[in-house]
């Protein structure tokens, strides 16, 4: 079994059915009187909430989002061909989401500008949208190339399909750092340790994540609770700080509402690296993503 892969596709279908659900007292209440860990995602929750979209209306139990499976297939194409350059990563994904492709699920605006750029290139067009993404789909193949042990400039060179920010390039080479050698005993000096490794408009928000600053504050502040990385990577940090086990990690993640699978994939890899994941928690996937998890 691919732990890495394992790690980030467990932690994303752990909160799947909240996905979205930008109203953490509702969500705090709904898992008091429901049982909605790795459920679908139900209309009624989503209407229930105070602020929420309904992005899965054809998710079932087990699924992941559209980042999961962004990293699915991208970490089965790197495993048989590690040269994978950026074009083809491009062609991978279109082949999957473009229309007539084989996925059912929510198409995010930075998939979208891409079909689209694809579609003026083949008519002889100039492109129509810049790649300047900051959404946590930039982390896909740096968590790809960790579930095959590839250098990490492979993520740095992949994460241009999507954007040209060369904080991606740095937040990787950050996690390296903190993530080497981690323990749950070292793990809070090493968060602080690796800050100054941090993009210079990060820092103030990582030292933030790390302080007594309430919640409500801190999100307001310096960090939030949708999936561009100003706002998650904060968050994650927080979260990495304050839980100690893979299981605890997910459950917290989940009381903060928002883009909760996305936040999940990274901070799931990283509890993998010194915590236990709980091993029938596997079984809660769709059969589909666990026998590839298991093949890789």
């Amino acid at each position: 079994m691919n732990k890495t892969l394992a790690a980030a596709c467990i932690g994303n279908s752990y909160g799947f059915s909240v996905h979205w659900i930008y109203d953490p007292k509702y969500i705090q209440e709904l898992i008091q009187r429901e049982d909605v860990l790795f459920k679908a995602p139900q209309k009624r929750h989503y209407d229930e909430a105070k602020s929420a979209y309904f992005g899965y209306p054809h998710g079932k139990a087990g699924d992941i989002t559209g980042q999961g499976m962004f990293l699915v297939w991208l970490t089965e194409a790197l495993s048989k061909n590690p040269d994978l350059s950026v074009d083809d990563y491009r062609r991978l994904l279109l082949s999957h989401i473009a229309p007539g492709g084989d996925y059912i699920g929510y198409v995010e605006s930075y998939a979208k500008k891409m079909i689209v750029n694809d579609v003026a290139l083949s008519m002889g067009k100039d492109v129509v949208f810049e790649m300047d993404d900051e959404h946590l789909v930039g982390f896909v193949p740096y968590l790809a190339t960790k579930a095959l042990n590839l250098p990490v400039d492979k993520a740095k060179a992949l994460v241009e399909l999507f954007s040209n920010k060369t904080e991606y390039a740095q937040l990787f080479d950050l996690f390296d750092a903190l993530l080497e050698g981690i323990t749950s005993e070292n793990k809070a000096r090493k968060l602080r340790q690796v800050i100054d490794r941090a993009p210079l408009t990060y820092q103030a928000k990582l030292e933030a994540a790390l302080s007594d600053k309430e919640d409500r504050v801190f999100l307001k502040e310096e960090a939030g609770i949708a999936c561009v990385i100003p706002q998650s990577i904060p968050l994650i940090f927080r979260l990495l700080d304050r839980a100690q086990t893979y299981e605890e990690a997910m459950r917290l993640n989940m009381t903060y509402g928002g883009a909760i699978s996305e936040r999940a994939m990274l901070l799931g890899y990283c509890f993998a690296q010194f915590s236990e994941i709980p091993p029938l928690w596997i079984n809660h996937l769709s059969p589909e993503i666990k026998s590839i998890i298991q093949a890789l």
